[in-house]
This record gives structure tokens, sequence and C-alpha cells, in this order.
């Protein structure tokens, strides 16, 4: 054999080897489907016991050492969402580096000691990476120096589609949010957030948004949607849950994609004149209207809303339902509990729907 065809030989085997290698890596990330189905370890000893399984981890402080911790990640080798509670890093250590190749989906929980900016530039090398999660960040801090603030090192996480903060407290989003142009999904429930900033319309592939307040302690302030919010053409999902917004903007009716809205417990909005702005959005499935002001008729308007498959009217002060409400001929759950409604209109609802979910 010549030399030459011996170097050609050598440079297709060392090929073979590093596409064999990529391939294998790719093979390693699980179909996000499929990893949502995995179990979550929470047990760091079940953990250490098959870690070979584990793909999905959640660690905190109360029950566990990070050196205990450290000792297992060590073990783990399939790990693709991981979850870590409790003040135990401000920078992520080398056992959580390692998974760089690999982790899909990284959440930290009640840290205020994080340095954000740092941990950014780091997770911008984390190339399969497409959530992260900072939830309640300054939990149990009340001082105004515990306000969260979104470093500009954030803008260099080009790739993450889905950005969890809910829970952790602060007045304004800030204007580097509009540089995660690729974020499908945005989660501010419970954040207490005052502002939301103009650049949060140039998130033209943004899904799922939550402004709502979802647990107890920290109350969104916004007084009404924002405009820029109405200029999210891809929304599917918008979640107003408890805010104290009394009027809602005709635009609303411009939210083609919308399958979801909540405005459940949202009292200073007058319900009657909400149908109306609804009639437009031809995809909706699931509406919570739950504990808003209707108090009397419920408006006829209803029965346009012909894609509707869930929908939660509980709490409204309701005394009669129109005979146009039959026309949802796809409604599979109804909530009307704890409303005033004769007996008649009770039988008339199980009459018109005799397959659905009461």
């Amino acid at each position: 054999m010549t030399i030459c065809n011996t170097l050609i030989l050598r440079c297709i085997l060392i090929l073979s080897l590093s596409l064999w290698a990529i391939s294998s890596t790719k093979a390693q990330l699980m179909d996000l489907k499929k990893l949502s189905m995995e179990r979550i370890y929470y047990r760091l000893d079940k953990a250490a016991a098959e870690p070979t399984e584990v793909y999905r981890l959640y660690v905190d402080e109360f029950t566990n050492t990070w050196e205990e911790i450290a000792e297992v990640l060590a073990q783990c080798e399939h790990l693709q969402e991981l979850t870590v509670a409790g003040e135990f890093f401000q920078v992520l250590p080398e056992e959580i580096l390692r998974f760089k190749g690999q982790l899909q989906i990284l959440t930290l929980k009640e840290n205020p000691s994080l340095n954000l900016g740092e941990i950014c530039t780091q997770l911008k090398h984390f190339e399969h990476l497409h959530t992260f999660g900072l939830i309640a960040f300054n939990a149990g801090a009340f001082e105004k120096q515990y306000q969260l603030y979104l470093p500009e090192e954030l803008g260099q996480l080009k790739h993450i589609k889905k950005l969890d903060l809910s829970e952790s407290r602060m007045d304004t989003l800030g204007a580097i949010i509009g540089q995660l142009r690729t974020l499908q999904s945005l989660n501010l429930a419970s954040t207490g957030v005052k502002i939301l900033p103009k650049e949060i319309q140039n998130l033209k592939q943004l899904e799922w948004l939550d402004l709502g307040q979802t647990s107890e302690g920290i109350t969104n302030n916004l007084k009404e949607i924002p405009k820029e919010i109405f200029k999210l053409k891809k929304l599917k999902y918008l979640g107003l849950k408890n805010l104290s917004i009394r009027a809602i903007s005709k635009r609303l009716s411009g939210l083609k994609n919308l399958e979801e809205l909540d405005f459940s417990d949202c009292q200073k909005i007058e319900g009657k004149d909400l149908f109306s702005l609804l009639i437009p959005l031809k995809n909706l499935k699931t509406l919570n209207l739950s504990d808003i002001k209707i108090n009397g008729v419920l408006p006829a308007e209803i029965g346009k809303l012909r894609s509707i498959e869930v929908l939660d009217l509980s709490y409204c002060g309701i005394t009669r339902l129109p005979a146009e409400m039959s026309n949802l001929g796809q409604l599979k759950y109804l909530n009307l509990k704890k409303n005033k409604l004769l007996e008649q209109d009770k039988e008339k609802v199980k009459e018109w729907f005799p397959k659905v979910d009461l």
C-alpha cells in the first residue's frame, strides 16, 4: 500500500470517528416530549443508586449539602434537566458546567447571591439549552436592593426559547428582554412587575406569556395591558390572572392566534363588556373568567365563541343564561359553580351539553 493510500485511509477513519462522535452526542439528547415523560429525581439517594437513569434532577439546600449533590452529579452521564433550589453558589460550578453540551433545561431557585451577569456569560456556551428559569430569585428578601435586575449579558442567550422569572421580585423587566428574539415563552407571574418595556414587542416568536398573579405574596402591579402586547401576533396563551386592570383594549381582538386566555380574579373588569372583544378570536379554546363581574344575565355574545372547549364562569354572579349559549358545540368542560342560577337554567345546561363535564 502506498503512503498516499495510507494517508487517505487514515483521513477516512478520522472523519468516520468524528461523525460517529457527533451522531452519538446528538443521540443522547432526548426529544423534549420524551424528556418530559421521564421521572424527576427529587431524592439524591435514589439518583445515586441509579445514576445512568437520571435525566431530570431536582436538588435543594434543605435536604442536601453541595458536596453530596456534587458527588451525585459526577456520576450522572445523561442529565438534561436540572433544578437547583438554594443559595449554593454565585456562579455555575464545574459540576454543572460539565453538562454544557447536553443540558436542555436549567432552573435556579431562591438564590439572591447569584452573579447573573457571569451566569449568563457561562450559559452562552450551553449550546442545547432552550429553557432557563430564575424562580423566586429574591424569596424572603423585601429590601429594595434585592429587586431583580436583568443584566445586559442576558442578551447573549440568543438560543433560549423559554424564560421563567416567576416569583422573582422586580419593578420593570428592562429593555434587554427585547434582544431575546427567539423567545417563545415568558413567565412573569407573581413578579410584582409594574412596567413592561416597549422592547417586548420585539419578541415576535412569543407564543406563551403569563403576567398574572399565581401565588400569594407578590402582586403584579400592571393597571392595564401594555399596548406592545397586542403586537405579539403569535401569542397562543395570555395569562392575566388577578390583575387590577379595569378596561380591556379593543386591540385584544387582533390576537387572532390566541388559544387560551385567563382573566380569572380580575375583579375590576366589567365582564359584560368583554365578550364582544373575544368574538374575532376564532382559535380560542380555553377561556377562564372565574370571579370577574358579570352580576346578572350572561351576555348573548357568548354564543358566538364557537371554538371554546373549556369555559370557566364560576363566581361571576350570573343569574340567567341566554339561549345562544347552546351554540357552543365544541364545549367539553363548563364550570358554573357559585352562581345564582335558576333551576330551569341548570336543567337547560344539562340539555344543551349532555356530554360536557360540568
